[in-house]
């Protein structure tokens, strides 16, 4: 089974954005600091005896991509091999005015004249990643049969044998596994996807479904002919995101494993 593990912090929400730095320098309420006490864990995630030949795959903001390469560098990679170790950077798409533009026509807003404002796609964006980069077959042709995919965090590290177990016993495409105490699923989620749906996934990611949340951002925009900065109280864009429970739509649910756990 290969892991991904989605480091969900929000661009300019608490990111380690400084290329340089230090593994003793990450913050304690950042997603680098939770991943880095994690992996010195030789039982978490994957025991440090087995991480050689377990694949792993991260996804952060483009601020902490290169933190999170240096975090991997400076620790000998935590026992993984270097050569099985994928450095992606979220997916993203254009923030749009809530206004219409003609019909049907929703203008993209810009954060600077030269470049656009965007929103991070969520958990859902890892199925244009997979196909982008060519990972579904790269994993394939490795022998993988499993994906597990979850945020990290003090519950939820990786590495789920028990859910694993369950969706290989019954041949299940999904499995799924959620506790009462957590309320945001969608930033708090632990599931495990067979390989043949993930490229499933890949060839029709057109059907998932993406949500458009009304959201306040500043902008700019170009007035005659100089460029001015537009700010509001109030939502005046949409940002569009995609869950990767919307994958639920494509797979029958008999094919579905889903767990509670008690805390």
């Amino acid at each position: 089974m290969a892991i991904v593990l989605l480091l969900n912090e929000k661009e300019n929400h608490g990111c380690v954005s400084d290329p340089h730095i230090d593994q003793n320098e990450a913050t304690d309420n950042s997603s680098l600091h939770v991943l880095q006490k994690l992996l010195s864990d030789h039982e978490k995630i994957v025991k440090v005896k087995d991480r050689a030949s377990v694949p792993l795959i991260l996804v952060s903001s483009a601020q902490q991509i290169q933190s999170l390469r240096n975090l991997f560098t400076n620790n000998n990679h935590f026992e993984f091999d270097s050569e099985k170790v994928w450095f992606l950077e979220e997916e993203k798409l254009p923030v749009v005015s809530s206004l219409l533009e003609g019909q049907n026509k929703y203008k993209i807003l810009m954060k600077s004249p030269w470049e656009i404002l965007e929103s991070p796609v969520g958990s859902g964006g890892l199925i244009s990643l997979f196909s982008k980069h060519g990972i579904a077959d790269d994993l394939m042709n490795m022998g993988v049969e499993y994906i597990e995919l979850c945020c990290p965090n003090e519950r939820i590290s990786g590495g789920n044998s028990l859910l694993l177990g369950l969706v290989s016993s019954r041949t299940a495409k999904i499995g799924i596994q959620i506790s009462p105490t957590i309320a945001d699923l969608d930033e708090n989620f632990d599931m495990i996807l067979s390989m043949d749906f993930v490229k499933k996934l890949t060839k029709q990611s057109n059907k998932l479904q993406f949500d458009a949340t009304p959201k306040t951002n500043s902008y700019v925009e170009k007035v005659d002919k100089d460029w001015v900065t537009v700010t509001s109280t109030t939502p005046n864009s949409y940002e569009l995101s995609c869950s990767i429970y919307n994958s639920l739509n494509l797979c029958s649910l008999d094919q579905v494993c889903m767990v509670q756990v008690r805390e």
